[in-house]
């Protein structure tokens, strides 16, 4: 007696596992929310998002501080002149410039900011400000 079809051929399931297999990276960071696994110019995009959410109010659009006593991102001795790392801290801890009044709340102000939104804001301000 003849068989009514092939047997199933290995290639159609090869094909279909190599596409998941590129597919899978970007499927687990959709999953996991817009700041939580960005690299390049994704990171850069999330800060910005960051940003206009979470600092615009007090640095304003331009970086050069929307309210008196808040240092320009961009001047020599600004808050740019410091390390990534002592950045992400004064994001994540909060910090009270010298001579101001006012001081930045932790996390400016948004409880929701994780250290891997306050690394992709620095990667903004250094990509939108300079330093």
């Amino acid at each position: 007696m003849k068989p009514l079809a092939k047997p199933a051929t290995r290639r159609p399931f090869c094909r279909v596992a190599a596409v998941m297999r590129r597919l899978l990276p970007l499927i687990v960071a959709a999953a996991l929310g817009p700041a939580t696994a960005v690299a390049g110019d994704d990171r850069v995009a999330a800060g910005r998002a960051a940003y206009q959410q979470t600092c615009v109010a007090c640095h304003g659009a331009n970086g050069q501080g929307a309210l008196p006593g808040i240092a320009a991102f961009g001047s020599t001795d600004g808050p740019l002149a410091q390390s990534d790392d002592a950045l992400v801290r004064s994001i994540l801890e909060g910090k009270q410039s010298p001579g101001s009044a006012l001081a930045m709340p932790p996390k400016g102000g948004n409880p929701n900011l994780t250290e891997t939104d306050a690394r992709a804001l620095v990667a903004f301000l250094r990509a939108e400000f300079g330093r």
